[in-house]
């Protein structure tokens, strides 16, 4: 990862540099995007805050993490394992009914709904940065193989929280 980040160090000199980067591969409808994603984003964020949503979300997060730790959760970073047992141990506490505050659960859907959006629509980009990144880094097998485990390990993560969350949606409206 210290290979990478020196890389970019020496490609990215000041701000310019990387604004130009941007800019050379950037389209139209990709700053259009962009910049309907960050309106929405502010637009939610106010709704979050006006609502009441910080201080519900605090309480449950508040409840959920005191749950979660100890008896093998230590740092939820890690999450698969025993965090993720002991996340849906909370959830299936009957005599407490904890749920997911609907407000809440909007973020996270809004959140959701924007990362699959980008993924399908930007697929391609994605896939030809990756194509590059590979011939880059062609004569450094090592650091390839480590980067797939880092994107295995991250993907393996987002895995078992997105399983808990669909497990434990709420009946919003």
């Amino acid at each position: 990862m210290g290979r990478l980040v020196n890389l970019a160090m020496k490609r990215f000199t000041d701000l310019e540099s990387v604004r130009f980067f941007i800019m050379e591969n950037l389209n139209d409808d990709m700053v259009a995007d962009a910049q309907a994603g960050f309106d929405a984003f502010k637009a939610a964020a106010a709704d979050f805050c006006d609502s009441g949503c910080v201080s519900e979300s605090a309480r449950f997060f508040k409840m959920l993490f005191s749950r979660m730790h100890g008896r093998g959760c230590n740092d939820a970073s890690e999450f698969c394992g025993q965090c993720e047992a002991n996340a849906r141990k909370f959830f299936m506490a009957r005599s407490m009914l904890h749920t997911i505050p609907c407000c809440l659960q909007d973020v996270i859907e809004q959140a959701i709904s924007g990362a699959v959006y980008f993924r399908d629509a930007y697929g391609e980009e994605l896939d030809a940065a990756e194509s590059y990144l590979r011939e880059q880094f062609a004569a450094q097998p090592q650091l390839i193989a480590q980067a797939e485990a880092m994107r295995a390990a991250v993907q393996e993560e987002v895995d078992c929280v997105a399983s808990v969350y669909e497990d434990n949606k709420g009946d919003c409206a």
